[in-house]
This record gives structure tokens, sequence and C-alpha cells, in this order.
């Protein structure tokens, strides 16, 4: 993928994240792409929305499927600036993008709950939930893709709130 359209839908993400902080949301803003072409945008709404799925991935996967009129986005990108959560994972997986760029890490969220040695619930990292052996669709993951302007909005954010 070339750089130039990376660093693109990366930067209409972190606009988007940026319309979340003016709302009082966690700043996350996500971008669906084909190619250079715009598909949908979304950012993050679950408090002022008070619903839970609400998350920039699934709102930008739910306006791509309503735009394309077919839940498959195959050969699409989604740029998001912070790595998902579970269940914006989960929906990728099931919407069988080809490719998910993200900005930053988040590893108190991106996790899929699985016993260790000790027998204690531990999360794996976001690379092994879309390799879990049985899924018919890989999906291919990029990070850190303008991570220090995605890091410092959400830092600005956490900052701000307390």
């Amino acid at each position: 993928m070339e750089e130039i359209t990376m660093q693109l839908g990366m930067k209409r993400a972190l606009f988007q994240a940026g319309k979340a902080y003016q709302l009082g949301e966690i700043p996350i803003g996500a971008v669906l792409m084909k190619g250079d072409t715009l598909i949908s945008e979304a950012h993050n709404t679950r408090e002022q929305s008070r619903n839970p799925l609400h998350h920039a991935e699934i709102l930008a996967l739910e306006i791509a499927a309503h735009q394309l009129k077919d839940w498959r986005l195959e050969g699409t990108t989604l740029y998001v600036t912070t790595e998902p959560c579970p269940m914006c994972l989960g929906a990728l997986l099931q919407a069988r993008l080809d490719q998910l760029v993200f900005g930053c890490a988040d590893p108190k969220r991106a996790q899929v709950i699985e016993k260790n040695q000790r027998g204690d619930f531990i999360f794996p990292s976001l690379k092994n939930i879309s390799s879990i052996t049985g899924n018919n669709h890989k999906l291919l993951i990029q990070g850190g893709v303008m991570e220090a302007e995605c890091a410092q909005l959400l830092k600005d954010f956490f900052i701000d709130k307390r």
C-alpha cells in the first residue's frame, strides 16, 4: 500500500477523532477506503448515543455497508487512530475487510479472553485475534501509522478529563 494513501487515510481518521474529542467522546476516528476512494468515516459517539456499540469502527462499517448495499466490504482498508477493541476487530473480520491500519496501540482494550497456564483469564495481542485457526478470512494488520499524533490526541483527552 502506498505511503501517501496511508497518510491520507490516517489524517482523515485523526480529523474524525478530533470531532469526537470536541464532543467529549474518547477521540477515536475511523475511515474506510477502497484504494484512494473514501467510502465512509465516523468517530466514537458512545456517550452521546448511550449505545455501547457506537465505536468509530462499527459506525464506519455500518455506513459503508448501507452505502454499498453489501455487508461484504472486501477490497477495503480501515484506518483507525487506535488499535480496535475485540468487538470491533470481530466486526472487521466479519465484514471481510482486506486491511486494518491503526495509529497507536492500546494494550488496555485490544484483547480477547483466554486462560493462561495458571488458569487466570488473560488477553492475547491484536495480531493473534486476526489469525484464529478456522477463520476463513485473514485481515492484514499494520500499526504505527502517524502513531505519535494518534497517541498524543488520546493522552491530551485523558489529561483534560482528569
